[in-house]
């Protein structure tokens, strides 16, 4: 029992080492992410701009928009398995990203940290790393690819603009956006990986 203690608390110590190692990382480019979000504020500030990164940031939320496709895609008969696998990865994006990286992490969003910053978006307390809207948009993107191709491809226009609204409203960094990107994508990843395996060893003839 002790040394099954002392294994799982050294475990514990090298994964709280890790993200600690993170926090450290993102404190060193802070003057980067805060550098470009001024620069696209200044850039690309204006009525119609707010109006239109409203709504590309309103159709991320909580990964709405991808999990109707998924489920439009689900109750298909064709197009069945390639849905719930959708929500499979939307689903396994939210929770490393949500409810595992985020807390551990613990990144204040720049709108808390920047002065002169409204949080017009009326977001309530959470942390910034990575950006859940790029991480569910790009997990979409990356699975509707790998099924439908080029056409599925088209997925990653609106993710992209979902992702700059983040930052357009300063509710991101930077590199919580690409720490989305990367977490959606892997997350995606590993769940069409694993799928096409399960389906080799239920249907080994079939793939012989």
């Amino acid at each position: 029992m002790d040394i099954l203690y002392l294994e799982n608390k050294a475990e514990e110590t090298a994964i709280l080492l890790e993200y600690r190692s993170v926090q450290m990382e993102l404190t060193a480019i802070l003057p980067f992410d805060v550098k470009l979000l001024y620069m696209i504020e200044s850039t690309f500030k204006s009525n119609s701009m707010d109006h239109l990164m409203l709504f590309f940031t309103r159709m991320g939320d909580f990964g709405l928009v991808w999990i109707a496709a998924g489920l439009m895609l689900a109750f298909t008969s064709k197009y069945r398995r390639e849905g719930v696998l959708l929500l499979v990865a939307l689903a396994v994006g939210a929770i490393v990203g949500n409810l595992v990286m985020k807390p551990l992490i613990a990144r204040p969003r720049p709108f808390m940290e920047l002065e002169g910053i409204k949080n017009i978006l009326g977001i309530s307390f959470s942390y910034s790393f990575p950006s859940g809207h790029t991480t569910s948009s790009f997990a979409a993107a990356y699975m509707l690819t790998r099924y439908f191709g080029k056409k599925g491809a088209l997925a990653y226009l609106p993710a992209a603009l979902i992702a700059f609204s983040r930052m357009y409203f300063f509710v991101h960094y930077p590199s919580d956006i690409i720490g989305g990107i990367v977490t959606g994508t892997l997350c995606a990843h590993i769940v069409y990986e694993v799928s096409k395996k399960i389906t080799k060893m239920s249907f080994p003839l079939q793939n012989g």
